[in-house]
């Protein structure tokens, strides 16, 4: 026997840059404190090492990360290819983490049964999900 757990998330439309965007626009928009965004953040600072570096790469003028942090700090305009690339990682780590922690969970709750992760429509979730 094996269970779905959640149905058809909005992970992002396939191949397209809205869908490779989508969660990484939406963590950089959330509150300082929300965790996507303080693991998307430190995922660019460990990439790009100083704000220099991520501004040559996405074509932004920041001071600093700490102008990445306060909410609405991107807004909703699709960034260069290096941004889209780097939205891209980050729903990668993203799904990955969400698909384990589920499974964590599940097992600790004794379940012994198949986990087949998440019911998705193959055309409204990109590659980095499935």
């Amino acid at each position: 026997m094996g269970a779905f757990v959640d149905n058809e998330h909005n992970w992002g439309a396939t191949g397209t840059d809205a869908g490779k965007t989508m969660i990484g626009m939406v963590a950089l928009n959330s509150n300082p404190t929300q965790p996507a965004k303080v693991a998307f953040l430190q995922q660019l600072r460990t990439k790009y090492g100083n704000i220099g570096a991520l501004n040559n790469a996405w074509g932004t003028t920041y001071g600093s990360f700490a102008q990445l942090e306060p909410a609405n700090a991107w807004g909703s305009t699709i960034g260069n290819s290096a941004f889209v690339n780097d939205c891209s990682t980050f729903l990668r780590a993203f799904s990955k983490r969400y698909y384990t922690t589920i499974k964590g969970a599940l097992g600790r709750a004794g379940y012994r049964g198949l986990y087949l992760g998440s019911r998705l429509m193959s055309e409204f979730a990109p590659m980095e999900v499935i």
